[in-house]
């Protein structure tokens, strides 16, 4: 018969397991306004791991997104390359593709972006600042 210490220990013991698995759970990440990697997972110190998502168009449509995140050796930042796949609109043959490239500062989330479009009407770039978000529990619009 187990000793009503030991049933103590395995509970505490459980428990402690249950609660890292919990912590290390994927989650969405949101990089607002237009951004939203699915089941995300923060790489270890120097470490990379490949990222997907979609990416929300005007007009209520979703593409897809995917690329690569690395997190710093000193656990500072967050480095992403996005690319986007834009899917032609109805009666249209164009597809626009861009790139993003995203530092995004840890623990606070804030990020500094540029976006470079490599393919569509023509090429052009824009940059800005921005706040990401766990947002595993917000609906996509």
């Amino acid at each position: 018969m187990i000793s009503l210490r030991m049933t103590r220990i395995l509970a505490v013991s459980s428990a402690i397991l249950l609660s890292a698995v919990t912590a290390t759970e994927a989650r969405d990440l949101c990089i607002n306004p237009d951004i939203r990697l699915s089941r995300f997972k923060q790489p270890a110190r120097g470490q990379c791991l490949p990222v997907a998502g979609t990416y929300f168009e005007s007009g209520g449509h979703y593409d897809r997104v995917s690329g690569t995140v690395c997190t710093r050796s000193d656990g500072t930042a967050l480095i992403l390359g996005l690319t986007v796949f834009t899917f032609p609109a109805p009666k249209s043959t164009l597809a626009f593709n861009s790139f993003f490239s995203i530092d995004i500062q840890l623990p606070g989330l804030t990020y500094l972006y540029s976006q470079e479009l490599i393919s569509g009407p023509g090429p052009g770039g824009s940059g800005g600042t921005g706040q990401a978000a766990y947002c595993s529990k917000v609906p996509i619009p």
